[in-house]
């Protein structure tokens, strides 16, 4: 597990590989994390907790596997350099603004 808050505002991490292994992603775990650019999420993961990249303002790329059914409250808010994002059809659950700004869901 990576634990809540675990990286929250660390403003110079800039990729993290997050192995196979991590079976969750504690709430806040990436948040203000505003020079991560890249993120694999690994499909032990089932859910995306609520803030967990909100503020990442410079994350251009998320891959989100088909482990994943939740994606939660503000997950992914104010990420303002991620466009465009591929949500699985395994996702069932998108919590409220957990896209803020707008971007395109392909």
């Amino acid at each position: 597990i990576i634990e809540p808050m675990a990286f929250c505002q660390c403003v110079s991490l800039r990729q993290i590989e997050i192995p196979s292994s991590v079976t969750e992603i504690g709430y806040q775990a990436f948040d203000q994390c505003s020079s991560l650019t890249n993120i694999k999420i690994p499909s032990s993961i089932t859910i995306i907790h609520d803030w967990t990249f909100r503020l990442c303002t410079s994350l251009i790329h998320v891959e989100i596997p088909t482990s994943i059914t939740e994606i939660g409250r503000e997950a992914f808010n104010e990420c303002s350099s991620l466009l465009k994002i591929k949500i699985p059809s395994s996702v069932k659950k998108i919590g409220e603004h957990a896209f803020m700004p707008q971007i395109i869901y392909i």
